[in-house]
Order: structure tokens, then C-alpha cells, then sequence
């Protein structure tokens, strides 16, 4: 089984509530800006694999610095993992086929950090091939 982690350190990802109270344009450049850090740490800590996998399965573990967000509010900031995830070639596109969603933790603390640890699937998630 193949698996992989990436450890975002000092990164508090864009949560629904600044998501939502921005425009359109600072959206777009919000979500380039954290894809493209994505991209560059994913590169960095040597998870991009030589060919796409077919499908994988994602956990999520939210490390909370000052002023800890709900848990709901924290899940927006998957969206920007999960295009970096098909901008790198780790999977070939990210519907609900090609990533499956694992387990979630959030644990107040600290710092800011998310640990990203996915698995290799054989197959399309929730579909027989």
C-alpha cells in the first residue's frame, strides 16, 4: 500500500468565513495563491508521483494556533489541497471517484499546521470498474 504525507507548517488555510466575505476576484486570487503554495510543498517533500495515480483516499489532521476555528469552517481549505493534488499529477481529477475523504481531526494548540496523508486506492472510490 502506497502512502503519502504532506505537513503544512505555519499554514492556516482560507476558511468558509473568509472565503465567503470576499469578492469574486479575491477568492481567485486566494485560491491561487494557496493551490500554488500547495503545489510547491507537495514538489518540496517529494509526494508527486512519476504517473497519476488512479484514485486515493485523504485524512486530514488541523493543528489550531490562537483562536482555534470550528471544525466545519476549517474543511473549506480542501478545496485548494485537492487542486493541487490534480495541478501535480497525483490524481488525474478531483471528483468524488478519484479522491475518497478519510478521517478528520482538529486539535487546538500552538501553532498552525496541516497534516495531509493519503492512500493509494486500486480503484475508482464508490465505483466498480
Amino acid at each position: 500500500m502506497v502512502k503519502k504525507t504532506l505537513i503544512l507548517e505555519n499554514v492556516k488555510l482560507p476558511g468558509t468565513n473568509s472565503i465567503t466575505s470576499g469578492t469574486k476576484r479575491d477568492y481567485a486570487r486566494i485560491k491561487k495563491e494557496k493551490t500554488n503554495m500547495i503545489i510547491q510543498e507537495l514538489i518540496k517533500q517529494n509526494c508527486v508521483p512519476a504517473k497519476p495515480y488512479k484514485a486515493i483516499r485523504v485524512s486530514y489532521q488541523f493543528y489550531e494556533g490562537e483562536n482555534p476555528r470550528d471544525p466545519d469552517n476549517c474543511l473549506a481549505g480542501l478545496k485548494y489541497v485537492h487542486d493541487a493534488f490534480v495541478s501535480t499529477g497525483i490524481v488525474p481529477d478531483d471528483n468524488m471517484y478519484r479522491i475518497g475523504l478519510g478521517s478528520f481531526s482538529f486539535t487546538p494548540g500552538d501553532e498552525w499546521k496541516v497534516v495531509v496523508t493519503w492512500t493509494v486506492e486500486t480503484s475508482v472510490v464508490g465505483k466498480s470498474e
